[in-house]
């Protein structure tokens, strides 16, 4: 938007709410589904958290237990995920020890001896595909 575009009697701060106002209304007609897809990219191969165990916990809630991978300098951060339609996409969230680290529900990690991973997780969708490195499979229906 360009200067000239505004009215001339507003003020500079105005200008700039309605510059803002402009720039929100532009995101807010991307589609949702378009934007969350960049949060389900999978690290994690199937084999490298099998077995992958999904369980109705209420009518709203899901929950999901994996091998947690051993690694040295990553770790399994939590879940992310993304729904179309009647499908929700879930995949587990690889992250770096230290660094940022981008996933929607971030997993409690308990100290001790080695065990599988458990999160909870909305219950969005009709019907629940678990994206892999390797592939989907879909785990609740």
């Amino acid at each position: 938007m360009n200067r000239q575009d505004l009215p001339l009697n507003l003020s500079s701060s105005a200008r700039r709410v309605v510059r803002c106002a402009v720039a929100w209304a532009a995101l807010a007609a991307v589609p949702l589904s378009g934007c969350a897809g960049d949060h389900v990219k999978p690290s994690y191969s199937k084999s490298s958290v099998e077995p992958v165990v999904v369980t109705k916990v209420s009518d709203s809630t899901l929950q999901v237990q994996f091998k947690n991978p051993l690694e040295s300098m990553y770790y399994a951060a939590g879940i992310s995920y993304v729904v179309e339609a009647d499908i929700m996409r879930i995949v587990i969230d690889r992250c770096p020890i230290s660094g940022n680290c981008a996933t929607m529900l971030r997993r409690h990690i308990v100290p001790g001896p080695p065990k599988p991973a458990v999160q909870d997780i909305p219950l969005l969708a009709p019907r629940v595909v678990m994206v892999f490195a390797d592939g989907e499979e879909q785990v609740f229906l």
